[in-house]
């Protein structure tokens, strides 16, 4: 393992040797290969990058070493990392150069009574690699239909078993054969101890008893009975007694088995010294016996009872430091081993096997082995180990140095410099000094210590050296530290900067996360724009699809409620119906949510629902007729079960931007299953329809529609329309057309021109009456609302003036240190002259203001808004900004509406107002936000 042979990708021959052994040849360095059972091999190394041969380290060629057991292990080169410090380096990443079998297909093999060996025959035809050293693991049937070759064999190893090994061989430096090995078990029974907390070196161990349970019920094959309901094979009928020498006692009747010895170690205490069981659950479709059933659920607790302990051990690699003399202890993946934990009650006697191996080829003392896969004794005697305490202690006197190889970066560069001679010692009045050169040869660096102040310069003003603190008694205060790299425990403070212009040069940030093992595992990146691997509990943004389980009951109170509170009781309950939406239902909804509204009040706005999928539940409880909705109610694309009952709903003339005109009270378009109870529609004269399903399917019962210009009930291209006992009245009674159906029974709306008009296909089956509700349309007439959408966007800074470079940015406030600009005022352009022409000579009666937060720019949380009127039809002049007003507070990605001051209405109905702003005079960053330019001004008025 003390060479690795550069191939050439396409001749498959040997280009350069590296090696450490040589002074002419190219060395490597920081050398580690990780292997784990049943998973592709991985090598890492870097190279000193100014040697002639490291020209041929390049993406795609090969890397090939001779393992302990003289097994070449062949590597393709797949990431190269450059790095030009004070020396020139390659860092090399590479893969199992067998993963090239992720891109060889097997379209359809069918086996039947073959061996393992015959099963890899057939799916590494036609490929590079062929069949090498493959145990005798019986003779099953499987297909291996479509998928990449890899796939394949995992599919063997689960199916016959074993475990996989990929080799190369060599000849004349050159690759002569690829082979695919499975053999029942990798690695020897040495039988090696480790004991933890007495290894010299380090065992890190990992103890996960979240997954422990002491007795599981058992399920087997399901079926259904009369009534369709879903029944198992369960162990009720099946028995066992430890008198006729079963594991343990189980009588008929009993639907689960139990391990009274786990119970008593790890179930749950019940006060008085005795123990519960903690029960879990097992399921095997393919199990019709009750005794089969009852032995495998029996071996599954065997596998479920204790917790799941990991070791992670780093040990001198004693065979290679040290030579064939300690040849016993060596280290093989899939090696059996023997651990002893004497932190369990009893202590923890357990076999195991090495699952994991990292070994740094040019540093032995580092290796890692991951222990795992345990068949756990539990003992009360025990004998000491020491094997590897021993030995490692023999090799490791008193009198060695200490390794200090993790000194790195900065560190070396002022080593090499004080070792090469080049400081020189000056002592003067103002203490100590130490230059890097001899003060007649003019020196640039200087540290100067004095009055427990370390000072350093490396700049002069008139040819005196310039000092800045950088270390006291209370600490380091230095301006500015630098280095290569920099070790501390923890970092902390108000501000943290990554990138940006340093000494006038601009780059872009980037924040590595590494594990243990030193592999980068995040990647924070300024370039990038995010991370290269996150976890979150919960995660929220523009491109996430979020899923959501919970059960609850969500408050709104038009009135009184707030949209910075929770909706979690009427105390605390939303203003908005749509915000309590967005903000409740994710895109993926297993729960059952209502949203319920407070009676007497009126619903100000429109509700849409789009794209809700899974197979959740959404109820709308308007509870009683009372309670209006004023606007519309649109649901598109959902697979959730949507129930809307006892409420008043009104359309208020106001139109979709996907409707092109004032549409449906209640439209569904592509929709599972929705549900309309005891509610009553008003068209108003203002839209077609009352009730319209498009593509969907809902149910009607028990409702009133009136006042609307084509249909009460309306059906299209698929959509169905199920009707129960309702009554109304508009131009038809049900209309359906093309393939639209409407059918049911008891009474449905009248029509005008006709009770029931179908064209096109459609069909309508009603057995009942139409009945037009004996004077239905008796409600008041409903106030106006108009809505308009911008037409422009921009904002001014009291720095640059209009920010003409950001035309889809509206932007309050001043970012401070984070950019090169002054106090913003954000302006939306709307078209002025169509707002004063509707609204003159009506009272404004409510104004409204639908926004959304871009996801960047100043601090994520949640930060007020101010809302503004403005004087400017475009991008001209100061524009005046008037009667700020925080209308609610957005965080990043927010989209909501927000009531403004009926008072905004007024000034834009007057012609003082033209458009619509966000301006605060406050100068803290703390309060700067990018808006997006897309917004929807709603004014209602009488």
């Amino acid at each position: 393992m003390d060479k690795l042979w550069i191939i050439n990708r396409s001749t498959e021959k040997a280009l350069a040797v590296l090696t450490n052994s040589s002074n002419k040849s190219c060395t490597f360095f920081n050398a580690v290969h990780r292997e784990s059972i049943n998973e592709f091999e991985q090598l890492e190394f870097s190279i000193d990058a100014t040697h002639e041969d490291s020209e041929y380290v390049i993406e795609k060629n090969f890397v090939c070493f001779r393992d302990l057991d003289g097994l070449y292990r062949l590597f393709i080169i797949q990431d190269i990392q450059e790095t030009h410090d004070s020396i020139k380096t390659k860092k090399v990443i590479c893969e199992s150069a067998a993963s090239e079998l992720l891109g060889e297909p097997v379209e359809d093999i069918t086996i039947s009574n073959g061996t393992a060996e015959y099963a890899l025959d057939r799916i590494l035809s036609g490929t590079r690699w062929q069949v090498g050293t493959v145990d005798n693991l019986g003779e099953h049937d499987d297909r291996f239909y479509r998928g990449n070759v890899i796939r394949w064999i995992n599919r063997i190893l689960e199916i016959w078993g074993g475990e996989v090994r990929f080799r190369v061989t060599i000849a004349n430096n050159r690759i002569t054969g690829r082979y695919v090995d499975i053999v029942s078990q990798l690695g020897n029974s040495v039988r090696k101890r480790f004991e933890y907390g007495k290894d010299v070196q380090q065992i890190e161990k990992k103890v996960d008893a979240k997954s422990v349970v002491t007795a599981l019920y058992g399920y087997g094959k399901s079926d259904r009975d009369e009534n369709d309901n879903e029944t198992y094979v369960t162990l009720e009928n099946s028995e066992w007694s430890v008198d006729n020498g079963d594991p343990t006692d189980k009588p008929t009747g009993q639907s689960w088995v139990g391990d009274s010895d786990a119970r008593d170690a790890w179930g749950m205490p019940n006060g008085d010294g005795t123990y519960r069981h903690i029960f879990g659950e097992f399921t095997d479709s393919d199990i019709e016996d009750p005794e089969e059933l009852l032995q495998a659920t029996w071996d599954e607790l065997q596998k479920r009872k204790e917790p799941l302990v990991e070791y992670t051990a780093t040990v001198v690699d004693l065979e290679r430091a040290y030579g064939e003399d300690y040849s016993h202890e060596a280290i093989r993946l899939g090696d059996v081993v023997f651990v002893i934990d004497r932190e369990f009650a009893p202590e923890l006697r357990a076999e195991a096997r090495v699952i994991g191996v990292e070994r740094h080829l040019d540093r032995p003392q580092d290796t890692v082995v991951t222990i795992g896969n345990f068949l756990p004794k539990m003992a009360d005697d025990s004998a000491k180990l020491r094997d590897v305490e021993r030995r490692v202690g023999e090799k490791i006197g008193v009198t060695d140095p200490i390794r200090t190889s993790w000194l790195s970066g900065a560190l070396d560069a002022i080593n090499n410099e004080i070792y090469a001679g080049g400081g020189t010692v000056v002592t003067t009045n103002d203490g100590i000094n130490i230059l890097d050169k001899p003060l007649d040869h003019n020196p640039s660096k200087s540290i100067l210590m004095n009055n427990g102040i370390v000072a350093v310069s490396n700049q002069k003003v008139n040819g005196d050296f310039v000092y800045e603190d950088a270390l006291t008694g209370d600490g380091i205060v230095a301006s500015v530290i630098r280095s290569g790299t920099m070790l501390s425990d923890r970092i902390r403070g108000g501000t943290f900067y990554v990138g940006g212009t340093i000494e006038g040069v601009g780059q872009n940030g980037v924040l590595y996360l590494l594990d243990d093992k030193n592999e980068i595992v995040t990647t924070l990146s300024a370039e990038q724009q995010g991370f290269s691997k996150l976890y979150v509990g919960e995660l929220s943004g523009e491109n996430v699809v979020v899923k959501g389980s919970e059960d609850k009951t969500i408050y709104v109170d038009p009135s009184s409620g707030s949209n910075e509170k929770d909706g979690s009781s009427w105390e605390n309950a939303y203003q908005s119906l749509q915000q309590a939406i967005d903000e409740n239902v994710k895109e993926v909804n297993i729960g059952r949510i209502t949203f319920r509204i407070k009676s007497g009040t009126t619903v100000d706005e429109e509700i849409v629902l789009d794209n809700i999928i899974g197979p959740g539940r959404l109820d709308f409880d308007f509870q009683d007729d009372s309670t209006n909705l004023y606007g519309y109610f649109r649901v598109a694309s959902c697979l959730n079960r949507i129930y809307i009952y006892d409420g008043t709903f009104t359309h208020s003339g106001s139109t979709h931007p996907n409707d092109g005109k004032p549409y449906s009270v209640i439209r569904t378009l592509m929709t599972n299953w929705v549900s309309i109870n005891r509610t009553k529609i008003q068209g108003d004269g203002k839209c077609d329809y009352g009730i319209a399903s498009e593509g969907a399917n809902i149910v009607v019962s028990d409702c009133e529609i009136y006042d609307v210009n084509s249909g009460c009930l309306y059906a299209t291209i698929g959509g169905h329309i199920a009707s129960m006992n309702n009554i109304g009245s508009g131009g038809y009674g049900a209309r359906a057309t093309n393939t639209g159906t409407i059918c049911g029974w008891g009474t449905y709306p009248s029509g005008s021109t006709a009770n029931i008009h179908a064209t096109s296909g459609a069909r309508i089956w009603l057995t009942g009456s139409a009945d037009d509700g004996s004077g239905g349309g008796s409600y008041d007439p409903q106030p106006v609302t108009y809505t308009w959408s911008q037409k422009d966007s921009l904002s001014w800074d009291s720095k640059w003036g209009w920010n003409t470079w950001d035309p889809n940015e509206v932007t309050q406030g001043d970012p401070g240190s984070w950019g090169d600009a002054g106090l913003h005022r954000g302006c939306w352009f709307f078209d002025y002259n169509d707002i004063r022409s509707k609204l003159a000579g009506k009272m404004i009666t409510s104004v409204k203001f639908y926004a959304r937060r871009q996801s960047r720019g100043g601090y994520s949380a949640s930060r007020p808004v101010y809302f503004c009127t403005h004087d400017r039809s475009s991008a001209s002049g100061t524009p005046s900004m008037s009667g700020a007003t925080n209308a609610g507070s957005f965080k990043w990605g927010d989209k909501k509406w927000v009531t403004l001051p009926k008072s905004f209405g007024e000034r834009l109905r007057d012609g003082d107002a033209k458009g619509i702003g966000i301006y605060t005079s406050n100068a803290s960053n703390y309060y700067y936000v990018l808006m997006e330019e897309a917004c929807t001004l709603k004014i209602t008025c009488e």
